[in-house]
């Protein structure tokens, strides 16, 4: 699980909207409070006139209230003025940063932080005739100037290097702040169990591959999931059913379960499609008849990314199931009939937030077009053909894992785990 505290995207965010804002983070105890600041409020001209001005903004103890959240940022920029234009650059200045901190607010409401707050430089003058006199036009986008909580800007300023003198001459600095909680981001894992093993018959005329027992109380599912939770303790499981679905069912608990009606004639993009509702954020797909160390689990699974990503193993240059080839750090292509290869894809892939709509949205379309029959890794290829698609690769050849496609791969899948037992993990 990561905390997400979107710093780097806000960045982005604001200077897209004006390149001459300057950002950065700054911590909750350094807002320097003062009464003497505050009293200030009483000998502008907006007292008791404008709404999110005192002695009309809520009382409340703002240090409190600042410090209920976990980050901050603030926004300056200096804006130049001529003797005539100071007039219009004061009321421009301020409006310039009032929208920039409402479209940091949506960013982030949109994004699951709800309770997000903006504080903004100078009184509101969002309303060209000036505010009502019985309430405020605007009360959804109005703002609270920062220097009415209470925070002696420029001492806060001093704390990081950024200078604001008084009086002013040839520009103004307007400063804002942006409050917010970091958001959880819950990783959920994907496994696709629903086939019959059909290469392992006899072995899986009545019995899952995923449920083949590594040692008497320990089955591949049940290892795998096991150390997911043991690394990530709020991972969201989901798991795909078809073949034999009620002996998985019984084998797990605590997870969500979905099953492929038409396993029997359908692939694994058709599993994937009955849960697409979860190709949502940060998904790890697993084959479910995978085996590896529980040290790659603690390296590499659980871990979030910032670009899709498949897991290979480039020792594996002759014989392998699903190969990969790829040119510096990007896959090129994923395919069963190609015979030179990087590596043999090891049956996981990794993605973010966009990547996961983007193959929710492929696998929709192909499923609607009649490719049931397609493994959903064919999805991730018609993306970088079509799309130029950007699909990234983790070499996992210096750990221990497994496919089990045979009785050989059974046998080191039990190796897998007994070595795992004895290192204590």
């Amino acid at each position: 699980m990561k905390i997400e505290n979107y710093f780097d995207e806000l960045v982005i965010m604001f200077k897209s909207l004006d390149k001459e804002l300057n950002i950065f983070q700054i911590n909750i105890n350094d807002f320097v409070f003062q009464k003497k600041a505050k009293i200030n409020c009483f000998h502008c001209a907006k007292y008791n006139y404008c709404w999110t001005c005192p002695p009309r903004i809520p009382e409340l103890n703002y240090r409190e209230l600042f410090n209920e959240y976990e980050n901050a940022i603030i926004v300056y920029k200096k804006f130049y003025f001529e003797k005539d234009t100071y007039a219009k650059v004061r009321i421009d200045s301020s409006l310039n940063l009032h929208k920039a901190l409402l479209e940091a607010e949506k960013f982030l409401f949109n994004r699951g932080n709800i309770t997000n707050i903006s504080f903004i430089g100078g009184s509101c003058k969002l309303c060209k005739n000036g505010c009502s006199s019985e309430k405020c036009n605007n009360p959804y986008y109005s703002r609270i100037p920062l220097e009415a909580t209470g925070v002696n800007v420029v001492e806060t300023l001093a704390k990081y290097n950024v200078s604001i003198k008084f009086p002013v001459k040839d520009y103004l600095i307007r400063v804002g702040s942006l409050l917010w909680w970091g958001v959880e981001k819950i990783m959920t894992y994907i496994f696709l169990v629903a086939g019959k093993g059909i290469r392992l018959h006899p072995l899986t005329f009545n019995h899952p591959k995923s449920l083949y027992k590594l040692d008497k109380n320990t089955s591949v599912l049940q290892r795998m999931i096991n150390l997911i939770r043991s690394y990530d303790n709020e991972a969201n499981i989901v798991i795909v059913t078809g073949f034999m679905s009620c002996k998985i069912e019984r084998s797990v608990n605590e997870v969500v379960f979905i099953k492929n009606p038409f396993y029997a004639i359908t692939n694994s993009i058709a599993s994937l499609w009955f849960a697409r509702n979860y190709l949502d954020g940060d998904v790890v797909i697993i084959n479910g008849d995978i085996v590896v160390s529980s040290k790659l689990i603690k390296d590499i699974i659980v871990n979030p990314i910032e670009v899709p990503t498949v897991l290979i193993d480039s020792s594996i240059k002759s014989q392998g199931d699903y190969n990969v080839q790829v040119n510096d750090e990007r896959v090129v292509v994923m395919s069963k009939e190609i015979t030179e290869y990087y590596g043999e894809y090891a049956g996981i892939t990794k993605l973010e937030k966009n990547s996961s709509k983007t193959l929710r949205e492929e696998i929709d379309l192909m499923i609607n077009e009649g490719f049931t029959d397609q493994w959903y890794e064919n999805a991730l290829v018609q993306l970088i053909f079509r799309d130029d698609f950007r699909l990234s690769y983790v070499d996992i050849s210096e750990y221990d894992w497994t496919e089990i496609d045979s009785a050989n791969d059974l046998i080191k899948a039990q190796t897998i785990h007994r070595q795992d037992l004895s290192n204590n993990y």
